[in-house]
């Protein structure tokens, strides 16, 4: 089964208005604009994150074992993933017409040309970008 799927990258307060204004079917969206429009909205059950106050994107990140985070926003999503595994973390960017994968971190200019970094990083840049491309779900070959 084909299905098309578009993202719509917005800041949060658009996200709500375009949800509401039914512009867009799912949405990340504030627990707050639910709470105003729950009789318009229903929520995805496991989807659904809501926190009174500031919860650290890390401690919400290592509370369940995933193949897969969703950060809406880049730093969101680095920071917390960084800390769980910074060697092996890979980026996927969505919504390009082609696959692009890439490291999590930064350039390294400071030990750029010595020898000392390791590879590890783009070796796993490459391996998810494999497995995408050979259109099996990430991480079907893999033992439990």
């Amino acid at each position: 089964m084909t299905r098309d799927v578009d993202v719509v990258e917005g800041v949060p307060s658009r996200l709500n208005a375009a949800l509401t204004d039914g512009e867009l079917d799912v949405a990340a969206i504030s627990a707050a604009h639910y709470l105003a429009h729950r009789d318009e909205l229903a929520l995805v059950g496991d989807l659904c994150i809501a926190a009174d106050g500031p919860v650290g994107a890390d401690l919400l990140l290592s509370q369940r074992r995933h193949d897969l985070y969703l950060a809406m926003f880049h730093d969101q999503g680095h920071i917390a993933i960084k800390v769980h595994d910074f060697a092996r973390s890979v980026s996927v960017a969505l919504g390009l017409p082609f696959l692009r994968t890439s490291v999590d971190h930064g350039t390294a200019f400071d030990i750029a040309g010595r020898g000392v970094a390791d590879p590890i990083s783009m070796i796993e840049a490459i391996r998810v970008a494999a497995e995408l491309a050979s259109g099996r779900p990430l991480g079907a070959g893999r033992a439990a």
